[in-house]
């Protein structure tokens, strides 16, 4: 349960920075790992990113630069999706690979410039 007590909230002292440019992408994977999303680590300045699996074969996704058909944080079916927080957006690379055969992802990478 949430407590909300409209005399106890506090005036926003920042403005929330939105996105304001996106690039999107299309990967052709296949069983090799490939960097879809670079470090931001230094600016900070990614937003979000989403991934859609436009293939005919499965694709794995991870956080960081280490994949395998045994460790990934999500594997993305043909017309599978997947998005990153907007609450708290990754700010590190990301990488994917296809399970067995070549397949295509399209990613859009969400940035404030």
């Amino acid at each position: 349960m949430t407590l909300f007590n409209p005399s106890q909230q506090q005036q926003q002292q920042q403005l929330t920075q939105f996105s304001n440019a996106g690039t999107l992408t299309e990967f052709a994977l296949t069983t090799a790992t490939t960097t879809i999303i670079s470090d931001r680590s230094a600016a900070k300045n990614r937003r979000g990113f989403t991934i859609f699996n436009d293939g005919t074969a499965n694709a794995l996704f991870a956080y960081g630069t280490t994949i395998s058909p045994t460790a990934f944080t999500a594997e993305l079916l043909p017309g599978g999706y997947f998005e990153d927080s907007s609450a708290a957006p990754w700010q590190g690379p990301a990488v994917m690979r296809s399970t067995n055969s070549a397949t295509t992802v399209n990613v859009t990478e969400l940035v404030l410039i």
